[in-house]
């Protein structure tokens, strides 16, 4: 039987979906761009190289991703778009010619940097300042098959270990203190 307050309760939610476009009443992050004060580094840091570091952590991260150069505070160039084994060959490749251990990030690594308060991308945009939403490579394998590999979605820091080695993904380099 129809009430007139689940007649109004229904109106509601149709003039939500149709004149508003929504009214989800749950909280939506803030997107990390206005989250963050601009010399905000939640907990990082930074030097003039291009190189953040967590205080409580001893993986030092290149800020942009590979294949950017960071100059005068930002990442300037094309990011690279590889799969995962050309982009395991030129953390490999990077390495050598470095003479510094550079690697692609576990899929722990890459969820330390996750910054929970806000989304979109889903790491401080100072400490980071050229992440675009995306998925971006782990060094981890799936568990799922040795043809997939992990991935993290920058959106809001999802991760996803059914992802087809062949696809073309940016991806960071670390590198752990020690070996610095």
């Amino acid at each position: 039987m129809l009430t007139s307050n689940s007649i109004a309760r229904s109106l509601v939610a149709f003039a939500c979906v149709v004149i508003i476009n929504g009214c989800d009443l749950r909280a939506r992050p803030p997107s990390c761009d206005d989250y963050f004060e601009p010399r905000d580094r939640s907990g990082f840091l930074t030097d003039e190289r291009g190189i953040a570091r967590k205080k409580d952590s001893k993986i030092l991260w290149y800020r942009c991703p590979a294949g950017k150069s960071f100059i005068s505070r930002r990442c300037e160039g094309s990011g690279l778009r590889l799969n995962w084994k050309d982009a395991m060959a030129y953390a490999e490749e990077f390495a050598v010619k470095s003479g510094k251990p550079w690697r692609l990030p576990t899929n722990n690594e890459m969820k330390s940097i996750q910054e929970k308060a806000c989304v979109s991308p889903s790491v401080n945009p100072t400490v980071f300042p050229d992440a675009d939403v995306d998925n971006y490579w782990t060094s981890s394998d799936s568990w799922h098959h040795n043809s997939l590999g992990c991935s993290l979605y920058l959106y809001q820091g999802d991760l996803f270990c059914r992802q087809a080695k062949t696809t073309e993904l940016p991806f960071f380099l670390v590198l752990d203190k020690a070996t610095q």
